[in-house]
């Protein structure tokens, strides 16, 4: 469903042409000297191809240089994609269409491929991922008033038949300057020497234009004074990487101002009975939301450079109220809430309210943007949320229905003197609401990891089957596996053809376009620039067919969290055996993504594990995660 959703995007694209450590390991890696390649270790010779000064700039991506001035953005400019740069020009009629919306993005993306040119000699990788500059590629944070300046992000690489592109472990710091280095130590192992252009000797000389080297001569100073010499260069780029955070606290702000003149209150309560011993009743109510999209679906700044709600909507919400009779809880219950995406969150509630009455947790859901009670006229879900012909608005529907759930926490918020159990009431509260708890499954807990990088009043989080980095979600998927194998069946028997490149450059602009909706983005820079600490369950698929497998690990690496042991395979960050107290991720050997809501001992497993970390964590602020499959 989620995932051939987004892998459309990708297979449509192909059709009109017509024919993928430890984190403490890295995250503070500074640059060790550098040695220089000896004469003795060359067997052949090439030049790196850079070139500031041709129309084409044969530069790395992303870069500066892309990039124009405008006031009306947050950041002061906006990316700019010029049809005769190599790396868009072949394929530049194909995404023109979308790189439209690429081009209001107000910096480079965050978990979006990198493109370096390379030249046309047999290279070979001898390592899946840089992680500091002896290997001769990285890529480094320069922004000298940065709290990481001078630390090096991890990415994977793999070689194209003209670029190398690289793939962040980790998303990239928002709001960041950073910069794109090769040196000749690279290749150096296979006794291949790689020279510096005419261009990069230029400006490394100090000869190139007044602009460029206002533009580099900063970096090239700093990496002096870190052993990196200016004649190591190969090449070289400069970029800034959008915010993520403002739009989404101005919203925060409103909604705070918003909550103090006109509380946010569930309205016309109607009760209705449970079949549940569990349960004593569920409670239908209504929410007035406010909303910051227009009516193409999209957040726009005013004049001031501000978001304002445009609109509200009226939105169905449902909760439960255990049976104090049964349960050994006691009154006031802390709230979970549910969070599925796709279809019917607040119909769930039914189905999942016993696994949280066990723990004494009442549970609340309401629908997301475009699925079940809040379908729009389209009348389909798919093509109203994963809006693939505007991928602004598949991003906001994203950010819209997070602010949906943070309007719902001030609503629980304001139900602190809520008396309704038993019926009539008995003067003790019914809801703890300084214990909240949030679960979300499949694109619910994709919503949900963006909302855990926003807000601090949540205990814990169980995500079921989440995903981050939505290219992910689609290059993991058999479809868009099959159309790289063909592309690249394609490219090995014509010459000129680059259809590899094709897809995995419309991957680049659409995961740009909705890193500012990916839960990856908030979860890892929360935790890197906030110092922002989760209590979280994790419980993967790993051969998730719907949100893949790898998009599952790329959550939890953005996360912070442990793998656990038993594992299927390794999803590149720390081992620890279970039982296990703090946070993990637990991988389950299947492909089902709807493994928890089956009628077998995989689903008893997964349900009654959340039921015990929920427990331990309500008992001791700490959840533990056991392993019981």
């Amino acid at each position: 469903m989620i995932a051939l959703r987004v892998t459309t995007v990708l297979y449509l694209l192909l059709s009109l042409w017509g024919c993928t450590g430890s984190e403490s390991e890295y995250e503070n890696t500074r640059i060790p000297d550098a040695a220089l390649p000896t004469q003795e270790q060359c067997d052949r010779y090439a030049e790196f191809p850079f070139d500031l000064e041709s129309s084409a700039l044969v530069v790395p991506y992303p870069n500066n240089i892309f990039t124009e001035l405008n006031s009306a953005s947050s950041t002061g400019v906006n990316l700019v994609v010029d049809k005769e740069f190599p790396l868009f020009n072949v394929y530049f009629g194909l995404l023109s269409y979308w790189l439209k919306s690429f081009e209001t993005l107000e910096g480079f993306g965050l978990y979006s491929d990198l493109f370096i040119p390379l030249p046309d000699v047999d290279l070979t990788l001898n390592t899946e991922q840089f992680t500091d500059s002896g290997s001769g590629v990285f890529l480094m944070v320069i922004d000298p008033d940065h709290r990481f300046f001078g630390e090096i992000a991890p990415v994977y690489a793999s070689l194209g038949k003209n670029y190398l592109r690289l793939t962040p472990k980790v998303p990239l710091l928002e709001n960041t300057d950073y910069a794109l280095v090769v040196t000749n130590d690279w290749q150096k192992q296979i006794g291949l020497c790689l020279e510096a252009s005419p261009s990069m000797r230029r400006l490394i000389n100090g000869e190139s234009s007044i602009s460029m080297l206002a533009q580099h001569e900063g970096l090239l100073v700093y990496l002096e004074q870190n052993n990196i010499e200016r004649e190591s260069l190969l090449s070289l780029s400069r970029f800034t990487t959008m915010p993520i955070f403002s739009d989404m606290e101005q919203a925060i702000d409103i909604l705070d101002n918003l909550n103090n003149t006109a509380p946010a209150i569930l309205t016309d309560w109607e009760f209705e009975p449970s079949e549940s011993p569990l349960t004593e009743s569920f409670v239908h109510a209504k929410l007035e939301t406010p909303m910051f999209s227009d009516l193409w679906g999209i957040w726009r700044n005013n004049a001031g450079k501000t978001l304002t709600v445009e609109r509200s909507e009226s939105v169905d919400v449902l909760f439960s109220l255990p049976n104090r009779e049964i349960l050994e809880h006691e009154q006031p219950y802390p709230l979970m809430l549910y969070v599925h995406g796709t279809s019917k969150s607040r119909h769930d509630v039914k189905e999942v309210s016993d696994w949280f009455a066990k723990a004494g947790i009442a549970t609340i859901g309401m629908d997301s943007l475009c699925h079940g009670d809040r379908a729009n006229f389209i009348g389909n879900e798919s093509l109203c949320y994963y809006n693939f012909l505007n991928p602004l608005s598949w991003r906001d529907n994203g950010r819209e229905t997070v602010v949906g759930l943070l309007w719902l926490l001030k609503a629980i918020e304001n139900m602190s003197d809520v008396d309704v159990i038993p019926e009539g009431g008995d003067g003790i509260p019914d809801f703890d609401v300084n214990q909240i708890y949030v679960m979300g499954v499949s694109l619910g807990a994709i919503q949900s990891g963006v909302l855990a990088g926003l807000v601090s009043n949540i205990d814990g989080y169980v995500f079921n089957v989440a995903g981050a980095k939505f290219t992910d979600i689609a290059f993991d998927h058999s479809v868009v596996r099959s159309i790289l194998g063909f592309a690249g069946g394609i490219d090995s028997i014509v010459s000129d053809a680059d259809l590899t490149h094709l897809v995995y450059l419309a991957g680049m602009v659409f995961q740009s376009t909705l890193d500012a909706s990916d839960p990856g983005v908030f979860l890892y820079n929360a935790r890197r620039l906030r110092g922002k600490t989760y209590n979280v369950l994790q419980q993967g698929a790993a051969f998730d067919n719907q949100v893949s497998g790898l998009s599952g690990a790329s959550f939890a690496r953005a996360g912070g969290w442990p793998q656990l042991s038993p594992y299927v395979w390794e999803a590149d960050i720390p081992i620890v055996e279970a039982p296990h107290w703090g946070s993990g991720f637990v991988q389950y050997d299947t492909a089902d993504h709807d493994m928890i809501w089956r009628d077998d001992d995989l689903a008893f497993d997964l349900q009654s594990q959340l039921h015990y970390f929920l427990s331990s964590l309500r008992e001791s602020g700490e959840g533990e995660i056991v392993i019981t499959h």
